[in-house]
């Protein structure tokens, strides 16, 4: 039942940018986020650098369940220019949770 559970948990990111609002339904274990073409998820906007964040999917403790983290810059460690603001304090990581304002 616990692995049904587990299959049954879905991530949903809302963007919203320049273009619009779009949104994505996360299950890959890593994504590039930023305005560079090659970027998995791409925004539109002066505030967003070319590779702005990278976003882990990391497991719960003692469940089969996973969360997802957003660290600031590329996933080879580089910040990014712009910095990663999370209600509205710039830090350099950050695991999401339900109504978090990212920038």
């Amino acid at each position: 039942m616990a692995t049904e559970a587990a299959n049954n948990e879905n991530h949903l990111l809302i963007i919203e940018d320049h273009q619009g609002r779009k949104k994505f339904f996360l299950e890959d274990p890593v994504y590039s986020i930023g305005r560079d073409r090659d970027c998995n998820i791409r925004l539109f906007s002066q505030f967003v650098s070319r590779y702005h964040a990278t976003l882990v999917r990391l497991p719960r403790p003692n469940s089969q369940r996973y969360y997802y983290r957003i660290v600031d810059g590329d996933a080879k460690g580089k910040p990014s220019s712009n910095g990663l603001i999370i209600n509205g304090q710039k830090i350099p990581t950050h695991n999401l949770r339900n109504n978090r304002i990212l920038i």
